[in-house]
């Protein structure tokens, strides 16, 4: 059971509560999956800063390049056909073919330095380190 942390009137809701039935049901977008971070090694980056209405769409976009383009979360073993991948695509899997036919097709576009694919690569999940993250992005 999750506690109650942030009062919204007179409710209380848990960050569970907060990023699944606020964030998460209100954002068909799966690149709230880079924002909305616990701050282990194994998750996207902390940012530096708040996200803010004018440029949330730019700091997204940022986020997920930055995310997708770690070697430690993800990487794309062309001769192999396996897209390795951070276990947050396999958790959130619904949301992400919500906007996308299949992981990989989601993924694969906002990967940089990358040749074209033969075929679709098969998707292979990384171990997720839960380890407290101290360092944020830059």
């Amino acid at each position: 059971m999750t506690q109650p942390v942030h009062r919204l009137g007179s409710q209380g809701f848990s960050l569970a509560q907060i990023e699944n039935q606020m964030l998460r049901q209100h954002s068909e977008d799966p690149r709230i999956h880079v924002a909305i971070v616990c701050a282990s090694l194994g998750a996207p980056l902390l940012r530096a800063e708040a996200y803010s209405p004018e440029r949330v769409e730019q700091q997204l976009q940022d986020d997920l390049i930055r995310f997708v383009n770690n070697p430690g979360k993800m990487r794309l073993d062309a001769e192999a056909g396996i897209l390795h991948g951070s276990r947050i695509f396999q958790w959130y899997r619904a949301d992400f073919l919500a906007a996308s036919p299949s992981i990989a097709a989601w993924i694969l576009p906002h990967l940089q330095g990358i040749s074209a694919c033969n075929r679709p690569p098969r998707l292979a999940f990384l171990p997720y380190d839960w380890s407290l993250n101290q360092r944020m992005s830059p």
